[in-house]
């Protein structure tokens, strides 16, 4: 599993933060888009860190729970207005229940199997 984080917008979605390429029941690699990130940041007036910290989290959801794994509220969230931002600035970039046991058994399994080449 990795994450880049690239110097350039997403073609066709310029407001994209991130894209993970993940199936139901995970995926390999994410991607993070810098420039959005700091457009994003600015208008949110967070710092570009904090930002890219949970745009990165949001991506690792997907690459351990897999591509429907969005929620209405907390990370997961699939839209980031100014008052989800907020909430997760303020409350944590938290994940439901469900997502958080099946995030638990998703890494025990991962760091019990060998790693490919």
């Amino acid at each position: 599993m990795s994450i880049r984080i690239v110097a350039r917008k997403m073609i066709g979605r310029e407001l994209a933060l991130g894209y993970s390429v993940a199936g139901p029941e995970g995926g390999a690699y994410g991607t993070i888009f810098h420039p959005t990130v700091v457009r994003s940041a600015h208008i949110a007036q967070l710092p570009v860190p904090k930002l890219l910290a949970l745009a990165t989290l949001h991506e690792i959801g997907h690459l351990l729970l897999g591509s429907k794994a969005h929620w209405p509220r907390g990370i997961m969230s699939p839209f980031w207005e100014q008052g989800r931002i907020d909430e997760m600035m303020t409350r944590g970039p938290l994940f439901n229940t469900v997502q958080s046991k099946l995030l638990r058994a998703r890494v025990a399994t991962r760091s019990t199997t060998p790693a490919r080449n």
